[in-house]
């Protein structure tokens, strides 16, 4: 995605911001991986996911994994993810075998409906403070479209996290995501709804790592050094959080310029 006003070239290395280039998956085969250091600082308690997405219908009818953070042997842990049967978008916070999931969807779009959405912004929350209150929120453009109850949370010290996935199941076998995925944020903290308006900025993507005043949403998005992961997909997998947890491409993943948001 391209961020209007801005004169740059394509970023090479982290702590330079740009939105010129996006991640591209194929629906067949692709994912990206996150470092397994991240998963040293994502907090079972409190958490953000934002991304931007453009997706695409694939050859296949099963669900599309957007982003997985989990614990493999017990499948606890967050994932953000477009479910086909359903069509809708589910951001699921999964605890001792239950799973709990904000959807937003939309009664009046079928599936090629949602292909047909272009970009569009996607951030899920979640915070427990283990005295039997807590939600896990799913956005659409900046806006919640629903909040579930969670009073449990997964323990970081028996529960070690360690599928940190863009794109596709655990294994890398199915449930590939098609299309392109750009400016993905991660925080050990619980965003709230200004902030998330803010990202989404009118569709206009910005800087993560800076503070930000949206002109066009009223609202402002402080920077927290609790962002702990930020993938600009600028032609690499950089992490430009400064925690160095870059990320790996598997398949024939790559990076495109094609429908990046002007």
């Amino acid at each position: 995605m391209m961020g209007l006003g801005s004169v740059m070239s394509p970023t090479t290395e982290c702590g330079i911001w740009g939105s010129y280039q996006c991640l591209e998956l194929d629906g067949n085969s692709d994912y990206f991986d996150l470092d397994l250091a991240i998963g040293e600082h994502i907090n079972p308690l409190n958490g953000t996911i934002s991304v931007w997405i453009n997706i695409r219908a694939n050859d296949g009818t099963t669900n599309q994994n957007i982003v997985r953070l989990i614990d493999d042997s017990t499948n606890n842990g967050v994932i953000l993810m477009y479910d086909r049967s359903n069509t809708e978008f589910r951001a699921v916070y999964r605890v001792n075998g239950v799973y709990v999931e904000a959807t937003y969807n939309d009664a009046s779009l079928d599936h090629d409906g949602y292909m047909d959405q272009g970009w569009i912004h996607l951030a899920m929350t979640w915070n427990n403070d283990n005295q039997g209150t807590g939600a896990v929120k799913i956005y659409f453009n900046g806006a919640v479209q629903e909040s579930v109850s969670q009073n449990e949370a997964w323990n970081a010290g028996t529960n070690v996290l360690d599928v940190f996935r863009v794109g596709s199941d655990d294994a890398g076998t199915s449930d590939f995501f098609d299309g392109h995925i750009d400016q993905l944020g991660i925080w050990e903290s619980t965003l709230h709804r200004n902030q998330i308006l803010a990202i989404h900025n009118g569709g206009v993507p910005f800087d993560l790592t800076s503070s930000f005043i949206s002109v066009a949403a009223r609202q402002t998005y402080s920077r927290h050094g609790d962002l702990i992961g930020y993938y600009q997909f600028e032609g690499n997998g950089l992490d430009s959080s400064g925690n160095r947890c870059h990320g790996t491409l598997n398949g024939t993943a790559g990076f495109s310029s094609d429908g990046v948001i002007i």
